[in-house]
């Protein structure tokens, strides 16, 4: 039998350079692309992945777009709990395409929802461009480039940095952004606090682009008066979290900014001003340490 169409699907499991070749006729090839339509959402035109919802006439709905909206958006009957189970179990039978522009990869149901978390080609901004004034726009591919060659100064390639804010002590302002690489991953810190306003000092570390679905990280801050921390270090403070995918994950959140042009912003920790003062030195200056570190890896495939 001669085989018209050779699909390749990574094997995730293992070295990701190892492609599997699935051969299929010409026939099941278009029977595949006939089922593929068939999983379109008709609200966000994305591929529905489980749970699938459905009307009372059978109509899918993606989960997303589901709990936005009251009806069905194809028939209009009323909103139920009904999942689409025979279409779940379709999902992992069949081959979906990566949904990033410029990517060819295709493989079955779960491996193409991890594949487009890791996938190269996800779209990105430049993570410093609110406060680089900064309007690049690329993917994963690319980011590391153009950090490396526009902010390399906020650019840091460790998981363990002392920083210092200088004049942190008579400072009535400030803020600061910071890219760590670590592991061949990306995290934003960041950090701001506004006495006009009130006297907190936010903290926030979130990873750059679409989440990594197996390995998760921490992170945490430590405040002395002076590093290396000595035996007789009398002030002392340490923090730690798990460093968050989404932003919206985050657990505190910071809605008195002026004005509504700009979105809440999502932190992971607040100290009052004046504790931070105790661990300033003389010059007036904050020291504190930045550590990021493997959390745990999670279990894909249970």
């Amino acid at each position: 039998m001669a085989f018209s169409n050779v699909q390749f699907e990574p094997n995730l499991c293992s070295d990701p350079n190892i492609q599997i070749a699935y051969p299929i006729t010409e026939t099941e090839w278009k029977l595949e692309k006939n089922v593929l339509r068939e999983f379109e959402c008709p609200v966000c035109v994305n591929y529905a992945n489980p749970p699938i919802m459905m009307c009372l006439n059978s109509h899918i709905i993606c989960i997303d777009c589901w709990k936005k909206c009251q009806v069905c958006p194809t028939c209009r009957a009323p909103k139920t709990f009904t999942r689409a189970f025979v279409m779940e179990k379709l999902h992992s039978l069949i081959n979906f395409p990566c949904k990033w522009e410029g990517c060819s990869y295709l493989g079955t149901g779960i491996k193409t929802n991890m594949h487009e978390m890791l996938c190269n080609f996800f779209p990105v901004r430049c993570p410093l461009g609110d406060c680089h004034s900064c309007s690049w726009a690329g993917n994963m591919g690319t980011i590391m480039g153009h950090l490396t060659s526009s902010h390399n100064r906020n650019f840091i390639h460790a998981n363990h940095v002392v920083l210092k804010s200088k004049l942190f002590a008579i400072s009535r302002k400030k803020d600061y952004t910071v890219i760590f690489k670590y592991k061949g991953s990306l995290f934003k810190f960041y950090w701001n606090f506004n006495l006009a306003i009130d006297s907190k000092v936010r903290f926030g570390m979130i990873a750059i682009g679409n989440g990594n679905p197996i390995v998760m990280f921490s992170y945490s801050l430590m405040f002395a008066k002076r590093f290396p921390i000595s035996n007789d270090c009398r002030k002392l403070r340490i923090m730690k979290t798990q460093v968050k995918k989404n932003p919206a994950d985050c657990s505190v959140i910071d809605r008195s900014l002026p004005g509504n042009s700009r979105r809440p912003i999502f932190y992971n920790f607040e100290i009052n001003y004046d504790d931070l003062l105790a661990f300033c030195e003389r010059s007036l200056d904050l020291k504190y340490q930045v550590s990021i570190e493997y959390s745990h890896l999670t279990n894909v495939w249970s």
